[in-house]
């Protein structure tokens, strides 16, 4: 998954970018992280805000914890 996005962050599809950082945070949560996990929700937090995608950040605000 890392690979998958550095390859989508050199594009200008956010929403894929997005979903794929909150991807990536499933998996290394799983894997004891979740550091790692936070900082990709974050990241993923604002590209879906900056992309107007407000189910999407909604949804990532819930598995981060934050109203």
């Amino acid at each position: 998954l890392r690979q998958d996005v550095a390859l989508v962050a050199r594009t200008d599809y956010v929403t894929d970018h997005a979903d794929i950082l909150v991807d990536l945070a499933e998996v290394v949560v799983a894997d004891g992280h979740a550091e790692e996990a936070n900082d990709s929700l974050d990241e993923a937090l604002g590209l879906y805000e900056a992309k107007g995608n407000v189910a999407a950040a909604e949804g990532v605000r819930v598995l981060l914890g934050v109203p």
